[in-house]
């Protein structure tokens, strides 16, 4: 089983009993830097892992969704495909979910009030559908994201009740 420790600035990925997977995953730029709550989701076999940074694209704070594969030959995390970034100016894209396996993934905006569905398909995650809302109109953002196992549902946290 593998555990993941975060601070503001990288993520440790950790294999029971607790030695370090390859080096930190650490943001692409200064400016990147993961906030305090729910910005990473790991696969079920922990090598697989999903990194949303909140604060990054040029400062302009859309959020970004990374997704890193554990090389065992080297002990390196490799990024799978491109970055999966945020709509707009402020949305915070970085709330994420893997499902076991790791062949579906959900990202939400903070802020944006939306989420979206990717598979993935060869070496790229490619999105699903349509953006989806997060909720009712006038709903603040998506505070969590959660996908099952097997990828066919999706539960979201909204932060404003009622």
């Amino acid at each position: 089983m593998a555990r993941i420790g975060i601070c503001p600035s990288k993520l440790t990925v950790l294999l029971d009993p607790w030695v370090q997977m390859g080096s930190d995953i650490t943001g692409a730029a200064n400016y990147d830097y993961l906030r305090y709550y729910g910005c990473v989701s790991i696969t079920n076999d922990g090598l697989t892992v999903a990194v949303g940074w909140p604060f990054t694209q040029g400062g302009t704070w859309r959020g970004v969704v990374r997704v890193y594969n554990h090389d065992s030959t080297i002990d390196a995390w490799n990024q799978i495909g491109s970055d999966l970034v945020g709509d707009n100016y402020l949305d915070e894209f970085s709330e994420t979910a893997l499902s076991s396996d790791g062949t579906y993934l959900v990202g939400a905006s903070y802020y944006g009030d939306y989420l979206k569905l990717f598979a993935k398909i060869g070496s790229n995650y490619e999105m699903i559908g349509e953006k989806l809302p997060s909720g009712e109109g006038g709903s603040f953002g998506v505070s969590s994201v959660d996908i099952s196992a097997d990828g066919k549902e999706v539960a979201i946290g909204d932060s404003v009740c009622g």
